[in-house]
């Protein structure tokens, strides 16, 4: 019932509040929504073993990190802004818990104890952020957005956090040791993936009263980019993708338009601060001129596209 009245308010408490512009870390959430919607959309459709699913709830935690980032990041209301993080905080929490019981089913452990008691920790917390008890009050910081200051609770869930990927990582570098030679080559870019993590554990900081801005959020999507590549390139977890490369190329030029639009458009909001001009036709015309004078820019990170992933040209790919 708790969950239920929380669930059909959502929205509702985020209408009438005070939005504030666009910062760093609001966009850092929209890069998250705009890279991990398609790996969960496919993933949805294409996975059908345990692993992947497990994986995909993940991947749907982590989109919906990126979603309630988004919307505390601009509203300018601390009671709203708490509403929302009881839900940012079930999410972040399940995110390393789903992410650690994918990890165990695709090196194919034995693992129920471990499964058991991270479950359930990880629904205690989750039970903890949705009462209000992670947090006493919040702290407007980095003159853009409010963060709910720590209590002792969050201080465990942080270390519960950090220990649970942790383990997942350890269970994969335990895996790459006895793993195949093209296993081994999926695993190393999972490995690789701990960079994501290194930077979404940076979101926790400024909760402890630590003035370090979040950047590294803008770590967490290289997450959805690398498995993408890996389930396109080297069949993690075993999906074949039967897809037609042109038609895989039409889906990774759309994301690198929606990363060059969003860069475009922090630009904007960027030089709007800085000269303080609130003209609709002015900012449509700066928005128009630095998409025109970053343009070469995309068509570099179009090229790249094409060379590593399909190790062709753009010409070669149209035929």
């Amino acid at each position: 019932h708790y969950l239920y009245h929380y669930s059909t308010n959502y929205l509702q408490y985020a209408k009438g509040a005070t939005m504030n512009p666009l910062n760093p870390f609001a966009v850092s959430g929209l890069i998250i929504i705009i890279t991990f919607t398609p790996l969960f959309i496919f993933l949805l459709f294409k996975g059908k073993s345990k692993a992947v699913i497990i994986f995909n709830l993940y991947a749907f935690c982590v989109l919906m990190w990126g979603v309630t980032g988004f919307f505390w990041a601009i509203i300018q209301d601390l009671d709203k802004v708490l509403i929302f993080w009881r839900f940012t905080k079930i999410f972040v929490m399940f995110m390393a818990v789903f992410f650690y019981h994918s990890i165990i089913l695709l090196a194919k452990r034995n693992r129920p104890r471990s499964l058991l008691i991270i479950y359930s920790l990880g629904t205690f917390f989750s039970i903890c952020a949705f009462k209000g008890l992670m947090w006493s009050g919040g702290t407007y910081v980095f003159k853009s957005f409010y963060y709910p200051n720590a209590t002792f609770l969050y201080g465990l869930s942080f270390i519960f956090w950090l220990l649970t990927i942790t383990a997942a990582h350890i269970e994969l570098i335990k895996y790459y040791q006895v793993s195949h030679p093209k296993e081994r080559l999926q695993i190393k870019y999972l490995i690789l993936l701990s960079i994501g993590f290194m930077g979404g554990s940076t979101n926790f900081l400024p909760s402890f009263g630590l003035n370090i801005y979040p950047y590294g959020n803008f770590l967490v999507p290289l997450h959805a980019l690398s498995v993408s590549y890996t389930i396109l390139r080297h069949q993690l977890f075993e999906i074949n993708v039967v897809f037609k490369k042109s038609f895989v190329y039409s889906i990774l030029l759309l994301l690198v338009s929606l990363l060059y639009f969003v860069f475009v458009l922090i630009s904007e909001k960027f030089l709007q601060g800085f000269w303080g001009y609130k003209s609709l036709s002015i900012s449509v015309a700066t928005a128009f001129a630095i998409g025109i004078l970053f343009f070469p820019l995309h068509s570099y990170i179009q090229r790249i596209v094409d060379r590593f992933i399909f190790k062709k040209t753009t010409e070669e790919i149209s035929k």
